[in-house]
């Protein structure tokens, strides 16, 4: 569409939002050289069975990478992305009277390990809850687990310290509370059945 201006007004569904992984980010500079595509198809074995004009693409000595000044036609804009969604469901749910925290907005991995992490956390929460002003050594011993996950999985905002507040301030002011987590699982296919990460 060069020189025309472009607005591309982006609906996210990767984990983190880098442009050029939304629907392979037509409207960003392509930041992969010709040896990451020799990588990828190696990797994958897939070399043997390109099409003829991307063997003959990818044979040339130089191939042009594209530049920021290229794009300074484009304005990118995300209009809908986990983060938002999340934000949003953050903001209802505080208009509803619920003490509410964000957990994560990047959980990833496989979609049992998630659900046992969140299952974790329910019964921390109910542990902790059901003790009120008493020492709680399961609730401990549920916390050190759920920080192990946490730290196994990678989770880098994973916002445990928030969660541990809102408990406290639920117990004080009797307040209901809300967690909220987002993200995107994996799951790992076995055998010919049919099914996805819900239900897993």
């Amino acid at each position: 569409a060069r020189p025309a201006q472009v607005v591309s007004l982006i609906m996210s569904d990767v984990v983190g939002d880098r442009l050029e992984f939304v629907a392979s980010g037509p409207t960003v500079p392509n930041s992969q050289s010709k040896e990451d595509c020799h990588k990828i198809l190696s990797k994958y074995n897939l070399a043997s069975s390109l099409p003829e004009s991307v063997k003959v693409v990818l044979s040339q000595p130089v191939i042009k990478m594209d530049r920021e000044e290229d794009f300074a036609h484009v304005c990118n804009f995300i209009v809908g992305s986990n983060a938002i969604a999340l934000e949003e469901a953050k903001r209802k749910s505080e208009s509803l009277g619920y003490n509410t925290s964000v957990l994560s907005t990047v959980v990833s991995g496989d979609v049992r390990t998630v659900a046992k992490l969140y299952s974790l956390l329910i019964r921390y929460v109910c542990s902790v809850l059901a003790a009120a002003n008493s020492q709680n050594v399961h609730a401990s011993k549920l916390k050190d687990e759920i920080l192990q996950m946490v730290g196994n999985m990678g989770l880098p905002d994973f916002h445990l310290d928030r969660c541990l507040e809102l408990l406290e301030e639920a117990q004080s002011f009797r307040r209901p509370i809300c967690f909220l987590a987002g993200g995107e699982t994996t799951v790992q296919l076995q055998g010919k059945g049919k099914g996805g990460r819900n239900q897993e």
